[in-house]
């Protein structure tokens, strides 16, 4: 078998892999929750262009500069290499160019829709502050396509760069070019990124063309690459079903110890005690807690009124949902089955641990929403929120844990 019915092959391995995983991440609740998001976000984005006032605009073209910029680096080369490669494909290495080459057009195809989709948003910002035209969108995506190619051409040549300083280099120019060409296309004219564009590719092409023709595949760095870019794919994920090849680390967090002093020791306070622990130890459970508590803040400190409590509801459910299989993380652990107690004082203990951490991201919610919005709008946030916690914990998840 050559290289290229390999490649073809691990494609439609990968493919399906994907698409195993993906009829979870798109539920009915999480699509629900994206459709009431994004309708969220476009409306206060609407009304935040009608009110752009002029000393704003200079922030708006930099803000669109940032946008853009951090666009093109969504999505890395996926080689879909395999640790047994560094010693079964060695013999084969004179034919990786042409396995890296699909690999690279494979890499543009979902990137490539991200950046249409990221700079038709960025439009109507560049529209409103007069620095585009819509018609011009074409220009903004052919130059930001440019410069994606370009980037996975020096992912390719950092393949077989050996030294760490000169792929500080590579990296540190990659982002520079990015950066400037961005600046050239919003704050000149979108025709004049794309001649940038144009000639720092054809500049790049031709470095990289010599590096790749005098040096090596460096095979460690190529398997670590692809074993970390599928790693954190997987870990996304883990956040909505188990993943038994990802194992999300554990950290001591002594100074976290006080929060679970309250809990009283009693048989019934077991599983309490032990979700605490997973919660605070555990990075897969705090750290889905944390973004999405940040992201919901930041959410909220976009919109106003209505919104801020729909945005609420929403995160809360999200954060809910996605913290329910707490509830299974000790059902691996045959002593657990030894515990003299009920499974109804376990399903107590979910709901409890649950309620409690809802409740201090909806404090959080509140807080923002008092600083954004006033009194009257963050007390109203603060009720009805309080009352879907309640909803959610004691009636909603009773019936998914027995379900399951």
């Amino acid at each position: 078998m050559n290289l290229t019915d390999l490649w073809h092959k691990r494609t439609k391995q990968h493919q399906k892999k994907m698409m195993k995983y993906l009829k979870y991440v798109l539920n009915d609740h999480f699509v629900i929750i994206c459709i009431f998001l994004i309708g969220a976000v476009g409306y206060a984005y609407a009304e935040y262009l009608k009110v752009i006032p002029e000393e704003n605009v200079i922030f708006a073209k930099w803000l669109a500069v940032f946008l853009l910029t951090a666009s093109v680096f969504v999505g890395k080369l996926a080689t879909l290499t395999v640790p047994a490669d560094a010693i079964f494909l060695l013999q084969k290495e004179n034919e990786l160019d042409d396995y890296l080459a699909k690999a690279k057009s494979h890499s543009l195809l979902l990137p490539g829709f991200f950046l249409g989709v990221a700079s038709a948003i960025v439009m109507p910002l560049l529209v409103a502050i007069g620095v585009a035209s819509f018609k011009e969108w074409f220009f903004f995506f052919g130059y930001l396509l440019l410069l994606k190619v370009m980037m996975l051409d020096i992912q390719h040549v950092l393949l077989k760069t050996k030294d760490h300083r000169k792929k500080k280099a590579w990296r540190g120019a990659l982002m520079a070019a990015v950066f400037l060409t961005n600046l050239l296309g919003v704050f000149l004219h979108p025709l004049i990124g794309i001649a940038a564009a144009v000639l720092l590719l054809l500049f790049e092409q031709a470095k990289a063309k010599k590096k790749r023709q005098q040096t090596f595949y460096q095979w460690n760095y190529l398997i670590t690459e692809e074993t970390s870019r599928m790693k954190h794919l997987l870990q996304f994920f883990n956040l909505f079903t188990d993943i038994p090849s990802v194992k999300s680390s554990v950290k001591r967090r002594k100074y976290l110890d006080g929060f679970v002093k309250w809990i009283k020791i009693e048989n019934k306070q077991t599983f309490l005690y032990l979700y605490a622990r997973a919660f605070i130890r555990g990075t897969e459970y705090s750290g889905l807690f944390i973004r999405l508590s940040l992201i919901g803040v930041i959410m909220l400190f976009l919109t106003s009124g209505i919104l801020q409590v729909v945005i609420a509801i929403l995160f809360l459910y999200l954060t809910g949902f996605q913290l329910i299989p707490l509830y299974y993380h000790y059902d691996h652990q045959l002593l657990t089955a030894l515990y003299p107690i009920t499974h109804k004082n376990k399903e107590q203990a979910i709901q409890h641990i649950l309620f409690l951490l809802l409740m201090v991201q909806l404090l959080v919610f509140s807080v923002s929403s008092l600083i954004v919005s006033g009194l009257a709008e963050g007390s109203l946030l603060f009720v009805i929120s309080l009352l879907f916690a309640v909803f959610f914990c004691y009636f909603y998840v009773p019936k998914r844990v027995k379900a399951k």
